[in-house]
């Protein structure tokens, strides 16, 4: 039997929803909201979570309440608070953590952390993952006047991290790295970056190939720690750039190719990471895989900075400096 492709699939959802089934309605919102068997239209993706939620189909009903929260009139944030609360009173977990994000940031109503911590706490104890996470962050850290309790935090992030959650996932492994709060242990940092790695995290496969890349926790490898880097960058972790950069340069796991590198270091930058942004300046100041262009270094350097890199503004005024003097 053939597989159906995309447009086919499109097409018997598209007419299912029309015939007014809630879970096409909310299958075909995903398909015009990801452009899968169609153009991408994220209106016509709006119409058809709010079909789909006007029938009480709660998986519709949040991705509509996250629509509604992003809108800039207040009455519409309100509608969707509105909205979570109905799916969070039904049992609805993610819905749970939804509400204590609104209360947490002010989105649809009045911040109040108290209320806030009460919602992540009844999703994390319906097995959300998000929710545990997030508690584990405000007692790790003490955020917003929260008191630190650091005991409790781990206990969360135990959870959290249990529930496969990458981003916990990836904080534990920082803690046996550093030794904070547990026992330092390379090794365990390591495998927990790993697990990260497996669910997406693009940290944590950036931070399994810097110990991949130093033989710390596990056998020295740069061959992996290149496919490592490559990987977080493909997950979002655009900082993996510069590292994937400077292995070109370097000739680390790869052959040395500065073009390769600047590559790299650009394509960091352009995604907004501001040590891509001041090795590109550097290339571009010294010739190193471009031809030298001074001024689109100086561009490169100011820009490094706007973006918080220390050492960019030194070296936009030094350059400047030398560019006078000639």
């Amino acid at each position: 039997m053939e597989e159906k492709t995309l447009q086919q699939i499109f097409e018997e959802t598209h007419a299912a929803a029309l015939a007014g089934d809630a879970q096409a309605q909310y299958q075909l919102a995903y398909l015009y909201d990801r452009g899968e068997g169609t153009a991408v239209a994220p209106n016509k993706a709006s119409v058809w979570y709010a079909l789909a939620a006007e029938q009480g189909y709660p998986p519709a009903r949040n991705e509509f309440a996250m629509l509604l929260l992003r809108n800039v009139q207040p009455s519409a944030k309100e509608e969707g608070v509105r909205l979570l609360r109905l799916s969070a009173d039904a049992g609805d977990a993610q819905a749970m953590f939804r509400l204590g994000e609104c209360f947490r940031k002010g989105w649809g109503t009045e911040r109040d952390l108290s209320a806030s911590i009460g919602w992540y706490t009844l999703a994390a104890q319906a097995g959300n993952a998000q929710g545990a996470y997030a508690l584990a962050l405000l007692c790790l850290n003490g955020e917003e006047g929260f008191a630190q309790d650091k005991e409790t935090g781990l206990n969360w992030l135990r959870q959290a991290a249990d529930l496969g959650y990458g981003e916990a996932l990836c904080l534990t492994g920082k803690l046996y790295e550093t030794g904070d709060g547990v026992p330092q242990d390379e090794k365990k940092a390591y495998e927990y970056y790993c697990a990260a790695q497996s669910a997406q995290c693009g940290e944590g496969a950036f931070r399994a190939a810097r110990l991949q890349e130093e033989g710390v926790g596990t056998e020295k490898n740069a061959e992996e720690a290149v496919k490592g880097y490559r990987s977080a960058g493909d997950s979002g972790y655009t900082h993996a750039y510069y590292y994937l950069g400077r292995c070109y340069a370097l000739g680390i796991g790869v052959a040395a190719d500065a073009k390769q590198a600047i590559f790299q270091w650009r394509h960091g930058a352009r995604l907004g990471d501001a040590p891509c942004m001041y090795i590109a300046g550097y290339c571009y100041e010294t010739g190193f895989g471009v031809t030298v262009d001074t001024e689109l270094a100086l561009y490169c350097y100011m820009e490094a900075h706007f973006r918080g890199d220390a050492r960019a503004l030194k070296a936009f005024d030094r350059l400047k400096e030398t560019l006078s003097a000639r």
